[in-house]
């Protein structure tokens, strides 16, 4: 990129200063210009992840999902903030596995996924669920942990929370074999406490 400094002085012609990014000491004007648009993109990206939780919130909330915020926080991840193709091409909001047979009301697509095993990451084709809209992502999601709370102690615990935090560890631990998962979920909502709390 070029830059046009300043002329001091009528009599003196203008002078260009050729600057690229891997300069490993760009001018001062160069890293403000860079950081300016740097804090622009976060800007952004901070208000459309901010308008996703309000949306993921409220779609959980109507579609009785306990601990709306934290659900939508736990979408937040395991879609790639709706960026995922399970989200976009499924409305697969929880990275919900299909049963055999099907779950009534949903549909099936196989894609592949990665999963933790033996400490290791190794991908591998798997069948999830496919769902006409969130709502019903959400509403299968509840109606799975109480299916299958007396065969996962930890869904009834999750069930049995008596405050959000407490539910994403719980329903972590099952429902991911990602070890960071309640990590990286209550991270999200750390940061996003403050929108929750105007809701």
């Amino acid at each position: 990129m070029c830059f046009l400094l300043e002329r001091p002085h009528f009599l003196r012609p203008f002078v260009f200063f050729a600057y690229t990014p891997s300069d490993p000491t760009p001018p001062r004007f160069a890293v403000k210009l860079e950081t300016t648009m740097q804090s622009q993109h976060e800007v952004t990206m901070q208000s459309q992840h901010e308008e996703f939780l309000i949306k993921a919130a409220a779609t959980a909330r109507a579609a009785g999902h306990i601990w709306p915020d934290y659900a939508a926080c736990e979408v937040a991840l395991e879609s790639a903030w709706g960026a995922s193709t399970l989200a976009l091409k499924a409305n697969n909001l929880f990275g919900q596995k299909q049963f055999h047979p099907p779950y009534h009301g949903t549909g099936t697509i196989t894609l592949p996924t990665k999963e933790f095993l033996h400490g290791d990451w190794i991908e591998v084709q798997a069948a999830w669920m496919s769902f006409p809209d969130w709502g019903a992502s959400c509403r299968v999601r509840m109606e799975v942990l109480h299916r299958l709370a007396r065969e996962y102690p930890g869904y009834a615990r999750a069930l049995a929370a008596t405050d959000g935090e407490t539910f994403i560890r719980e329903v972590s631990a099952v429902w991911s074999t990602g070890p960071r998962r309640a990590v990286e979920v209550l991270a999200i909502h750390a940061r996003y406490q403050k929108l929750f709390n105007q809701e």
